[in-house]
Order: C-alpha cells, then structure tokens, then sequence
C-alpha cells in the first residue's frame, strides 16, 4: 500500500492505506496541537512525521500536505447572507 501515516509517537508501526483518501481521513483524526512546542515569543511547531519545524500552524498544515501529497488548495469563506424581502401586504 502506497500511502503511510508516519505520525510520531502515535503508532507504534507506520499505519498503511490503499488509498490517499483513506491516508486524509486518518490524519484528521491527529492532533495537530500536540506539534505545538511554542515558547512565549517564539512559536514553534514540530513536523510529527519529520521532526522540521514550521513558524505557525499554517505552515505545518501546508507542510504536512506535502506528506499526504495532497495538493494545495485555497479555502474560501463565504458569509451567509440573509436577504429580507419586504412584499406589499406585509
């Protein structure tokens, strides 16, 4: 199987999967707060797979998709809007 979880000091054996969906599914089980080995004033984050160290947690997140081989992607917010319609006989 070509897809691997090689989180550190979670499994005692490198978790195999058939598919990269199933690789992402797993991760997100993950806590990626446990990377965090900030100090005040300097925030650090540990690469759970790799031991390199990321400046925020978006880094190690962008980082740990090169891991998954996933690529990239931009996420967008998009604001409910609520439209009221004021009808005559209202």
């Amino acid at each position: 199987m070509p897809f691997i979880c090689k989180w550190l000091g979670t499994h005692s054996d490198p978790q195999h999967f058939e598919t990269k969906e199933k690789l992402r599914n797993h991760i997100v089980q993950h806590d990626i707060n446990s990377c965090d080995k900030s100090t005040p004033g300097n925030p650090t984050y540990k690469c759970p797979w790799k031991g390199k160290y990321q400046r925020s947690i978006i880094e190690l997140e962008e980082h740990l998709r090169q891991h998954i081989k996933q690529r990239p992607f931009k996420v967008i917010n998009i604001l409910p809007v609520t439209l009221l319609c004021k009808c005559k006989g209202d």
